[in-house]
Parts: C-alpha cells; structure tokens; sequence
C-alpha cells in the first residue's frame, strides 16, 4: 500500500555538467502533474509526463529541474558588421569635419560603448537530455520509496483502527441474541397487561415477530464483517487501492446508519456510535492512500 505523499530527489553529474530534479506528491483525487522546468527545457514535459503516468496513478506531482553547464558548450561569437561599419563611417566624418584623423584610441573607446560582439553558448541537449532522464529516474524511484515507507505506516495505523471496529462489532453480536430476547420478553408483558391477560397466544407471536423482524440486524453485522474483511486484505495490496478503500468506508458508514435506525436499544445506540468515530478515522486516513 502507498501513500500519496512523498519526496524524491535524484542528482547526475559528468565532467562539467550537473543535473538535479526533485519530485515532491501529495494527496490528490486524481493524478495532477505540475512541472517547473527552466524555460529551455520546457521541450521535456511530454516525455517526463509520460513516465510519471507510468509510476503512479495518483496524486498532485510537482517536478522541480536545474542545471548547471560550463565546459561542454560551444561557443560562437557574432560580429555586429553593420553597427561597425556604421562607427566607422561617423568617426571618420567627424575627423574630415575638423580636419584630423581619429585615433585608434578614441575609436576603440567608442566600440566599448556599443555591442559589437554577441557570444552565444550552444549546450549539446541531447547530452543534457540522457543526463536530466537519468537524474529524474533517481527521482522518481526515491519518491516510489518514500510512498511506499509512509503507506507502511498508513497501514498500520488502519489495522489499529479496524482492529477497533471489529472489536466493537464482535461486542455488538453477542449482544443482539440477548437484546432481542429482552425486547421479546418486554413486549409481551406489556401487551399482556394491556390484554389483562387474555390475549392469543399465536397473535401475540406473530406481533413480536413482526416487531422484532423491523429491528433485525443481523444481515447489517454480516455485511460489516465481510467490509472489514475486506479492508484488511487490499491493505496489503501494491497499487492503486484508495479508491476502492473510500467505496468500502462509504458502503460500511451506510450499514452503520441502518443498525442505528433499527436500534431502540440505548447500548446498540452508543456502540453505533463508536463504529462512525472509527470510521471517520478510517475515511480521513484513506485521504492520502494513492
């Protein structure tokens, strides 16, 4: 069983490149990926989401990529012709104006002042791209990890919890014999007295029957057992569980609601009670099972 929330970082390095990517999920109904790449290396999305879409099914995924490149780029150097030949034409206007040549100096001091030369550094991305892949599955395999460990202790805490509710389940089942057979027993006194005694014996069956029938909850107490069964064995279960655990909480808050409908019986009533604190536990837990 996992979690929905985990933290991976990977790190590649060769000769003067470095490549770092973080990967951090939390709780999400669906899976949402959100990437915060730098801008030349937005060409990457599609093929990161598409390995993200491999690993999980499940969560809010935020990717986080750097890189530093020095050595392995080529550099190209661009010569502004135009503005030169421009800075050329205008000092030497200007020295024909008075009569003098410009100097050297007082060129070169006027080309400081303009870009003349643009250098432009050309990164092999194909060398960037095995390296950010190889950092980015680092990554991922970590955050897979992290999940995994934070779904131990999910799991765990969700055993403490439906260990709870069996407890109170088993204790509502010894119970019921004993309850229907007060409830019998009150019923026909108070229908005798009001008989003063005289009443059918076969209709005063019947009538119980009846009553005790609209009160049986034992199919309810089947059902929960079988839920909480089940709970037990899909948290042992790698995958995409959580949606399944969320349709099993729902199906068993649902019989709960019925017992306490049914139930007149002030025991039943506050046991009831503990089963929807439980569950409410259980269903805030589940929130965050991928």
């Amino acid at each position: 069983m996992n979690s929905m929330t985990g933290y991976g970082r990977g790190e590649m390095t060769y000769e003067d490149f470095k490549a770092e990517a973080e990967v951090k999920s939390v709780n999400q109904r669906f899976l949402d990926i959100s990437f915060h790449l730098p801008n030349e290396l937005n060409w990457l999305e599609g093929e990161l989401r598409e390995v993200i879409k491999g690993s999980f099914s499940r969560g809010r995924i935020d990717v986080y990529f750097s890189y530093q490149s020095e050595g392995k780029a080529d550099s190209t150097i661009q010569l502004n012709e135009n503005l030169l030949a421009a800075l050329m034409e205008q000092t030497q206007a200007f020295g024909k104006e008075r009569g003098q040549a410009v100097s050297s100096e007082l060129l070169a001091a006027l080309a400081s002042q303009v870009p003349l030369v643009t250098i432009e550094k050309k990164t092999d991305l194909h060398f960037l791209h095995d390296l950010i892949m190889e950092a980015f599955g680092e990554a991922l395999l970590n955050l897979a990890l992290s999940r995994k460990k934070e779904g131990m202790k999910l799991a765990e805490t969700l055993q403490q919890q439906a260990t709870a509710f069996e407890a109170v389940l088993e204790a509502m089942k010894t119970q019921t014999e004993a309850i229907e057979a007060d409830y019998e027993a009150r019923v026909t006194n108070k229908i005798t007295q009001r008989l003063e005694g005289a009443a059918d014996k076969d209709r005063l069956l019947t009538e119980i029957a009846l009553l005790i029938e609209k009160g049986d909850i034992k199919e309810e107490l089947d059902r929960l057992n079988a839920h909480i069964a089940r709970l037990g064995e899909i948290t042992q279960i790698d995958g995409a569980i959580g949606r399944e655990m969320d349709f099993l909480v729902q199906e068993m808050n649902r019989e709960v609601n019925t017992i306490g409908a049914k139930s007149t019986n002030l025991l039943l009533k506050n046991q009831v009670v503990r089963m929807k604190v439980i569950l409410e536990k259980i269903r805030e837990q589940i929130q965050n099972i991928e």
